[in-house]
């Protein structure tokens, strides 16, 4: 009897082990968003094992696999809408064959990635999920304990946040109300094989769908709910700052495919420069009521590089120095390029070829 009691505990004890050697922290710890809306974050998969892990794969990425998430209730329900798709890759080799990459993860070693919740974009708009969720990230990670496929074991961690969708109000309720009518009124041939009775609406279409016309009933319509913001920052002209602050006629004329006859390319010249002035215009409005925009940081990254297309070079300095003053990858970004442009600026001036000597 005690033989069974000291194998139970040391079963427990193992299990235990195992379940500590990962952990999983999430940032930020709590997000307030309106359903259908993505919210970005970070997921820190941290090795506090005593010892280092093969991880299997050319890369840690390729090792370490995201889940999606998960969604419960106070009781620990789970959201119905939830899905359970795993996504991340596999060693494609048979059982018994050499595992051909692996990657070390260290002792004590943080490994960062971008995630988001997706979850609920699958909800109909008839089912009510307002109120606060607890999201669970499960993290599953590909071990190498030993030469061939048939030694990897699989570690799961699990991270946790609290999520809190708002009802829809004012205008985001306003848009809600206008694409529901126009799935009504719209004609067949205009869902593109679709149907309300078929498919009903979801949370996720509001912003990215191939049935109704987002852009021109949210932008056009609501341009300030809070919805629009999501669906504006994809019309910025993208791309790096530095490559922006960097623009000559010619790369314009390349990177927006300016042909043709000189006529024809002057068209379309103004075409576009009018594009990113009624962009900065539109951006600018809604940040100034919507401040506390999740991706306010990208959407002014956006913003500057616009500036610089429509050859706003000074106004486009101006919101860069703003901009490196947010927080995330684009203010981190933002700071590079102004020392960059610092740097230059400090450097003395240089005449046939030497640089003047200060008398």
């Amino acid at each position: 009897m005690k033989l069974k009691w000291l194998v139970a505990l040391l079963i427990l004890l193992g299990m235990k082990t195992l379940g500590q050697e990962l952990a999983v922290n999430i940032t930020p710890k709590s997000v307030k968003i309106l359903p259908g809306a993505p919210a970005s974050l970070l997921v820190a998969v941290t090795n506090q094992s005593q010892k280092d892990l093969w991880i299997v794969g050319k890369c840690l990425k390729d090792g370490i696999i995201l889940k999606d998430s998960l969604l419960l209730d106070s009781q620990g329900k789970k959201l119905e809408c939830s899905s359970n798709n795993v996504a991340g890759s596999s060693t494609g080799s048979f059982p018994n064959a050499p595992i051909k990459d692996k990657v070390l993860f260290k002792s004590g070693e943080t490994f960062e990635m971008c995630s988001g919740i997706y979850t609920e974009k699958g909800c109909p708009l008839s089912q009510d999920i307002s109120g606060k969720w607890t999201l669970r990230k499960v993290v599953k990670i590909m071990i190498a304990e030993g030469p061939l496929v048939k030694d990897i074991r699989y570690a799961e961690a699990v991270g946790e946040m609290e999520v809190e969708f708002q009802k829809a109000e004012g205008e985001d309720l306003a848009y809600i109300e206008a694409v529901k009518e126009w799935l009504n009124n719209a004609d067949p041939k205009e869902l593109k094989g679709y149907t309300a009775e078929v498919k009903p609406l979801t949370w996720g279409e509001l912003l990215t769908s191939r049935r109704i016309p987002v852009t021109q009933i949210l932008l056009q319509k609501y341009p300030t709910s809070t919805y629009a913001g999501y669906v504006l920052v994809k019309h910025g002209p993208s791309g790096s700052l530095k490559d922006a602050s960097k623009i000559t006629p010619e790369k314009f004329d390349e990177r927006f495919y300016i042909v043709g006859s000189d006529e024809e390319k002057e068209k379309k010249r103004k075409e576009a420069k009018q594009k990113y002035e009624d962009f900065i215009l539109q951006a600018r409005k809604y940040l100034a009521l919507h401040p506390e925009f999740p991706m306010a940081s990208l959407l002014k990254k956006e913003i500057v590089n616009a500036l610089f297309y429509t050859d706003r070079n000074d106004e486009a300095w101006i919101e860069m120095e703003a901009l490196s003053k947010m927080e995330g990858e684009w203010a981190e970004e933002a700071k590079a390029v102004l020392a960059k442009k610092n740097e230059k600026s400090n450097k003395p001036e240089e005449k046939g070829g030497q640089r003047e000597k200060r008398e």
